[in-house]
C-alpha cells in the first residue's frame, strides 16, 4: 500500500470544511429565493462535498485499488 503524504489528508479536510459551508451557503439561498440558477449551486455543492468525502474515505480506508486511483485523484487536485 502506499502511504500518504503527510499534507494530504489535512488539505482534503480544509476542503471538506470549505465545501461543506458552500453547501450551506447554497441551501440558504435557495431557502430564500427557490430559482433554478439556486437549486444548481446547491446541486454542484451538494456533489463537490460527496466527491471530497468519497475521496477521504477510500484514502483512508486503503480499499484494493481504490486506495491508489484516490491517491492519484488527491494528487492531481
Amino acid at each position: 500500500m502506499t502511504t500518504l503524504p503527510a499534507d494530504l489528508l489535512p488539505e482534503i479536510d480544509r476542503r471538506i470544511t470549505a465545501a461543506h459551508s458552500a453547501l450551506g451557503t447554497a441551501r440558504t439561498g435557495f431557502t430564500e429565493y427557490p430559482t433554478g440558477e439556486a437549486l444548481t449551486e446547491c446541486e454542484t455543492a451538494e456533489a463537490t462535498l460527496n466527491e471530497l468525502l468519497e475521496l477521504r474515505f477510500a484514502l483512508t480506508r486503503g480499499v484494493g485499488g481504490a486506495h491508489s486511483r484516490a491517491l492519484a485523484r488527491a494528487r492531481a487536485a
